[in-house]
């Protein structure tokens, strides 16, 4: 039987329909959830900019799952 993990999340803007991050603290990734509008404010962010990772684009009925080395300037062309 596996043993619970603790996910912290953090209310970046203090709305829960805003930019929302978490992270458990015995993992190094970091995870956040925003709407499309608020794209361009996150991705000045230090967790997205100049790094590695794997993204999620949601639409009405459809899911886009990439990965860039660079985060900030593949989001930018989303």
């Amino acid at each position: 039987m596996s043993s619970g993990v603790s996910i912290n999340l953090f209310l970046v803007d203090g709305s829960i329909d805003g930019v929302i991050k978490a992270e458990s603290p015995n993992w190094t990734g970091q995870c956040l959830k925003f709407p499309a509008d608020k794209l361009l404010d996150v991705i000045q962010r230090d967790e997205i900019k100049d790094k590695v990772g794997i993204y999620f684009l949601f639409g009405d009925e459809s899911l886009y799952i990439g990965e860039s080395e660079s985060l900030d300037v593949r989001l930018k062309n989303t």
